[in-house]
Formats: structure tokens, sequence, C-alpha cells
């Protein structure tokens, strides 16, 4: 089964918010924080939540001799990038969007509380900057 961490770690890499995957796997957004948070849940949401999460090319790793759990990529499946200089691609769908500063997105996913404490302004300026999308960072600031 999957844990909190994996969870979070999918999550990111598929590029989706708290309330976008809560969606997609028809489950309350309080759920997927509260999951992320550590919290135990059932196994049919966690069941559910994976099946989202590989249909947008995620693969989980269980634990093994030579290293902990983690996710990454299916084999064959990467983010979609773009040689513009703004670092972004014109999909219809919105989706290639790709971190023009991936060390100050790192930094504020590191530092949750810190975030919180911004105004919505700083975060969705500093979201935009870091991640290209103004509400991608909106799920870490609710975090408990």
């Amino acid at each position: 089964m999957i844990t909190g961490d994996q969870l979070r770690a999918a999550r990111a890499l598929a590029r989706l918010t708290i309330q976008e995957l809560a969606e997609l796997a028809t489950v309350n957004k309080a759920t997927v924080v509260r999951i992320e948070s550590g919290a135990r849940a059932n196994r049919l949401t966690l069941i559910r939540l994976q099946e989202v999460l590989e249909e947008h090319g995620i693969t989980f790793i269980d634990a093994d001799d030579t290293g902990g759990s983690g996710v990454r990529y299916r084999l064959g499946v990467e983010r979609q990038t773009s040689g513009a200089a703004d670092n972004t691609s014109s999909s219809e769908d919105g989706s290639g969007v790709q971190a023009q500063y991936p060390e100050l997105a790192d930094y504020w996913i590191e530092h949750p509380e810190a975030l919180a404490r911004l105004s919505d302004e700083g975060r969705r300026a500093i979201s935009e900057a870091a991640l290209g999308d103004p509400r991608a960072l909106d799920d870490l600031a609710a975090r408990p």
C-alpha cells in the first residue's frame, strides 16, 4: 500500500494540486491532505488515488534491499518540455509548463510553513515564477 510520502511525491511529479487529485479520485480534499500528512486511510481510497496517479504515468516503487519506497515516471513517460525561452509550451490543455526556477520550487515545497505566512498574492507570484502556475503551491499553504 502506498504511503503519504509516496502520495505527496507522486502528486508533485504528476503536477496535480491536492484539489485536482481529489476531484479525479472522487475523494475529499481533506482526505488527501490527511493522507499526505501521514494519517491512516481506507484501503480503497489509497487504491483509487494510486490508480489515478498511475493513469498520469507514475510508478510506485516498493522498498527493497537496495533502497526505500518512492515514485518515478513510468518508462517512456516524461514531463512534456519545450525549448521555448519562457519554458512553457502551447499545448491546448495547459500541460507542458516547466519550472523556470526548480530550486525555488524545491525551497517552498520543503518550507510549507513559510509559504503559509505569505499573502495570497505573494504565494501566487512565487508559484508562477517557480512552477509556471499561480495555483501550484496553494495546497502547501493549507497543510496542517
